[in-house]
């Protein structure tokens, strides 16, 4: 990174209120589609403890009537096959020598250069990370940072870095491209405590913020969001032909080139930015040398359905199949285990005196039931004798396997 510079941004706004405008419709481009992908999320990590892939309000009525209430999660297998299947066949960056001034060596080189840094940041895991939430909910994303490569070293390094709460990342709502390449600017968040914040900027007090900014969600009783905003402007400049047919800005001219040919541009400018809570500036900014958002978009299906983008991943269409399997397992087992609990018929005064006995003939394995055979004045009783038991119906053996096959159909596969 370069030293800190002044931007035309600075020179027409504050930065914070700015990028607070930003996040605030970022937040609500963004919102209704993230509530899906995190009960989508939710729903491909549903079990039989955490019940996320029953409705509340079922789950607790089949919990109050004692009746079953079983996950089968058949969901997180259709999305492992996906899953998997990326972690064997890992995409990976080839340099290609495409102009005059490229040759195969220099490509080669770059391309050792990529993979050392994939290797050094250990990519796959972001990369992974970043597929499993699109497949899950949607959206994934990684980021690319610079560190120190020692602690008393001034030489940077890129590194390759995950992140786990794609909810935490904000790009431009207006970006087209659907990689989010031509994205303007990007939030990434982060929640850290107090006590953590206090350690870190010891010179900036919480409790001077704005009621404003908690109702915001830039702190709380507990915590302080913090955040790594890019931004992108655009400063004038000039393009200048060489009389070797090389090209080069007019600010960045060798010395003794000689130029032929003049044309005004408008060249980019990334910063960057930590913004900490409710403070009013930044408390740290310094120009971002490249060429694009470092922010890598990993997008599930995302479609414009008259102006409205819906994003989904491919959760959403196995929910209610799902949900179709979860009903029929838990009836199909709720009626086998009542096989055992058909109640006896049975004459008042035939088990008179036995009452405590027979209402735990479900419960208990008896080797013999007493009864009265005969009542007070001689004359036999009937026996008591139990019902036929439940026939399981055909029907409901057939939506067992019914749903399974719409599980199949719904994710494409076998």
């Amino acid at each position: 990174m370069s030293e800190k510079t002044k931007t035309d941004e600075e020179s027409t706004g504050n930065i914070v209120e700015e990028a607070k405008k930003r996040f605030k419709r970022s937040q609500e481009f963004y919102d209704r589609s993230r509530i899906l992908a995190v009960e989508d999320t939710k729903f491909a990590l549903g079990d039989s403890d955490n019940g996320w892939q029953w409705p509340d309000d079922i789950r607790n009525a089949r919990k109050l009537d004692k009746r079953v209430c079983l996950t089968v999660n058949l969901t997180a297998q259709h999305c492992n096959q996906v899953i998997n299947s990326i972690r064997q066949n890992r995409p990976s960056i080839k340099v290609s020598p495409v102009d005059n001034g490229a040759d195969k060596k220099t490509a080669e080189l770059l391309g050792g250069l990529i993979r050392n840094i994939q290797v050094s940041s250990a990519a796959d895991d972001a990369h992974d990370v970043a597929a499993e939430h699109s497949i899950y909910g949607g959206e994934g994303y990684w980021r690319i940072v610079t560190e120190y490569e020692t602690p008393d070293s001034f030489n940077q390094c890129l590194r390759i870095k995950p992140i786990s709460n794609p909810n935490m990342v904000y790009l431009d709502p207006d970006c087209k491209e659907l990689d989010k390449s031509d994205a303007q600017w990007g939030f990434v968040f982060e929640d850290i405590t107090k006590e953590e914040f206090k350690r870190e900027y010891p010179g900036i007090d919480p409790e001077s913020w704005a009621n404003d900014e908690r109702k915001a969600g830039w702190f709380d009783d507990e915590n302080v969001r913090i955040a790594d905003y890019y931004y992108l402007t655009y400063a004038d400049d000039t393009a200048c032909l060489l009389s070797d047919g090389s090209t080069a800005l007019k600010s960045r001219l060798p010395q003794g080139a000689v130029v032929v040919q003049e044309r005004k541009t408008k060249v980019k400018r990334w910063t960057w930015c930590k913004l900490v809570g409710g403070h009013e500036t930044p408390v740290d900014k310094v120009e971002w040398l490249g060429d694009y958002l470092p922010i890598i978009a990993c997008i599930g299906k995302e479609v414009n359905v008259n102006g409205e983008i819906v994003r989904k991943g491919l959760v959403r269409d196995l929910k209610d199949p799902a949900r179709m399997v979860n009903f029929s397992y838990s009836e199909t087992v709720q009626s086998l285990a009542l096989q055992n609990k058909v109640p006896y018929m049975a004459a008042t005064e035939a088990i008179e005196g036995y009452e405590q006995i027979w209402k735990a003939a479900n419960l208990e394995n008896r080797a013999y039931l007493p009864y009265n055979a005969y009542d007070d004045e001689g004359k036999q009783l009937p026996k008591p004798e139990r019902q036929p038991p439940a026939i399981l119906p055909a029907a409901q053996v057939d939506l067992l396997h019914l749903s399974t096959e719409q599980m199949r159909a719904a994710s494409g596969q076998q």
